[in-house]
């Protein structure tokens, strides 16, 4: 009696607990991530998982569209190889192709058959500029040319190629086209900056002139930044870091090696304008340069280090979850968005410098947002859309990137507690999951991941307390 006594009692106030928690929690909405992964052709059977993008080798190359075009916050363009269907064709020729990727067409790829693209070694950067919103969209950097596409600004697929630049000879022996920047305010009209594996190149774009060897950087550039606002220009090498500062007061090219930083090759570049900083990407880790400007007037710049524990002197902000880093981006939004993506060999990060130290890094790995079971993706391309006008600061701009097996696409949206519960109760519900009378069992899956492959089996675990 006793016994029973108590059970009933246990059983009642677990029951007030429960209503109790459930009126006190607020359903407010916060940052749900939705991660769609899609494997190349050449990895359809590494997963039945995931969808396969059936006709694609690999990719090299994920763009975001410029940040006045209508379709900018709703899918990416991608430079990537097709497979080879037939044995006896060549894969060097023809083979290549410019795509458009809308994110809500679960992985059709739409090809733009007026792009010709001849070799992998392209490089496709955007314009953010509206007022040459109709001369050029983007320009393609090839090894022996710069072709400017021209797209309808309502469609990223109808885009055509309206003229071609070619380099002089003295590039012939350019093989990588690593990064591409247009520079709105520089000079009359504008110019592009080339980093490629010859040296720093710069295409003045109102006489459409190539200058070969921007300031004598005849060394290999990994990657380029810009900072509008400081009216600077960022070009990262192997050992060295060359900054260009223009406008008022210029100062012209003078370059940055200090051994305590820049100790590592620079594999990116990206200046995140709300934070008001260059991140700089290395194998070890993350560096940053900060602005200061100086009671004279004089703008000096300052490096502190980010690589695991931030290192003393130079503390600035948290923590670097991992190292290895591969790619820097930041979304180009008309509605303002200082987050800055990473990625890296073990897959991307998101860092908010307006979120709290606990929710400021976002971890993206694992085969729960990458395309594959192998804790190693080598994140090459990463893409960050625009982000939808009218939506909460709260929720950050969708990113594409480029795994050595696939693409992993992130988005996000705002849920409530709710709205969770009510998702996962559903996926817990389909017929036949986990529910066998009434009990949990498992779930063993004879293909990696695949829940369409699960054999149901006794499990000790009842869901609750073991």
């Amino acid at each position: 009696m006793r016994r029973t006594l108590t059970s009933f009692l246990l059983l009642y106030w677990l029951n007030i607990g429960q209503l109790s928690i459930a009126q006190n929690i607020p359903d407010t909405e916060y940052e749900q991530v939705i991660a769609e992964r899609y494997l190349f052709g050449s990895y359809a059977n590494e997963s039945t998982s995931w969808p396969v993008l059936n006709n694609i080798n690999y990719i090299w190359q994920a763009a975001s569209l410029p940040q006045y075009h209508s379709q900018t916050p709703e899918g990416v363009w991608l430079l990537s190889q097709a497979l080879n269907t037939k044995p006896d064709r060549d894969l060097s020729s023809g083979m290549f192709q410019m795509s458009w990727m809308s994110l809500s067409a679960n992985g059709t790829l739409i090809h733009l058959s007026e792009i010709p693209i001849h070799n992998n070694n392209s490089f496709l950067v955007s314009s953010h500029d509206e007022m040459t919103a109709s001369s050029y969209s983007a320009a393609l950097i090839t090894l022996i040319d710069v072709q400017f596409i021209l797209c309808d600004q309502n469609d990223a697929t109808s885009c055509r190629i309206i003229k071609i630049v070619t380099f002089p000879s003295v590039l012939s022996k350019t093989t990588k086209i690593n990064d591409g920047l247009f520079i709105d305010d520089l000079g009359h009209a504008g110019w592009l900056y080339i980093a490629a594996d010859t040296g720093l190149h710069g295409l003045d774009l109102l006489t459409m002139t190539v200058y070969p060897y921007v300031n004598s950087i005849n060394v290999s550039v990994s990657s380029l930044a810009w900072s509008l606002k400081h009216q600077t220009i960022f070009a990262g090498t192997q050992a060295k870091l060359w900054l260009q500062q223009y406008g008022i007061g210029n100062e012209g090219w003078r370059f940055e090696h200090i051994n305590a930083f820049i100790d590592t090759p620079i594999t990116s570049l990206a200046y995140n304008d709300g934070q008001d900083k260059l991140w700089i990407g290395q194998n070890t880790g993350i560096t940053l340069l900060s602005p200061l400007t100086m009671s004279t007037g004089q703008l000096h710049w300052y490096f502190s280090r980010l690589a695991g524990q931030i290192s003393n002197p130079g503390s600035d902000i948290g923590h670097l979850p991992f190292t290895n880093i591969t790619v820097l981006a930041t979304s180009h939004s008309k509605s303002f968005d200082s987050r800055i993506w990473l990625g890296a060999v073990r897959g991307v990060m998101r860092f908010d410098s307006n979120a709290s130290e606990l929710d400021a890094w976002r971890v993206f790995n694992s085969a729960r947002y990458m395309p594959s079971h192998q804790s190693q993706v080598n994140v090459s391309s990463l893409a960050v859309l625009s982000r939808p006008n009218g939506v909460p600061s709260a929720l950050g701009s969708a990113a594409v990137a480029v795994t050595n097996r696939g693409l992993a696409v992130l988005r996000f949206e705002m849920w409530t507690l709710a709205r969770k519960a009510d998702h996962f109760q559903a996926f817990f519900d389909q017929p036949g999951r986990h529910d066998k009378y009434g009990l949990v069992s498992s779930c063993d899956m004879s293909s990696w991941g695949d829940t369409r492959t699960c054999v149901k089996g006794p499990d000790d675990n009842d869901g609750l307390w073991t």
